[in-house]
């Protein structure tokens, strides 16, 4: 079963980058393996970590290839959790996009698991079946990371238009 990674860590920047891009994507950008980079997203394995160079030398590949990077917010949210600093106010169009993205992975894998040239054709195997589980789940966390951080934003002065929240 897929590990479940904290929001904007760089554990799951990792494990995003590993779903973005091939094998051959990540050893060009890093002359290392896919394989080291699945130990690195492993929040329970403190013996394998990132390079701040190799998480930028992927974060250049993810923009190259047409793909939202990750590691600019897990590096943010590390200085402030350091600092002791509030969150920035969540910008609307970076998560508008950062969930389309998600719909789109979500998308590319339900199609995948339904190629006829897979491991089983139209059948889904047990791993393609769990592919689909954790992309949907990475894109249901994202939704709800924006839902959470938007209640927070919320200020007293909003009303709602909602009868039984009114009353």
């Amino acid at each position: 079963m897929t590990k479940q990674r904290k929001a904007a860590t760089e554990h799951k920047a990792i494990h995003l980058a590993i779903g973005h891009l091939s094998d051959a994507d990540i050893f060009d950008a890093t002359g290392k393996s896919t394989s080291l980079y699945r130990q690195c997203s492993d929040p329970d394995l403190s013996s394998h970590n990132i390079s701040f160079s190799d998480a930028a030398k992927l974060a250049a590949k993810l923009i190259e290839t047409g793909n939202a990077e990750h590691f600019s917010e897990a590096f943010g949210a590390m200085v402030r959790a350091g600092s002791g600093t509030a969150a920035p106010a969540i910008d609307d169009v970076d998560t508008i996009v950062s969930t389309l993205n998600g719909c789109q992975m979500l998308a590319e894998t339900i199609r995948a698991s339904r190629c006829p040239k897979g491991p089983s054709g139209h059948i889904r195997t047990p791993a393609e079946c769990e592919a689909i589980i954790s992309a949907g789940a990475e894109l249901i966390a994202e939704v709800q990371r924006v839902i959470h951080a938007l209640e927070g934003e919320r200020s007293c002065n909003v009303h709602s238009l909602n009868k039984k929240e009114a009353s």
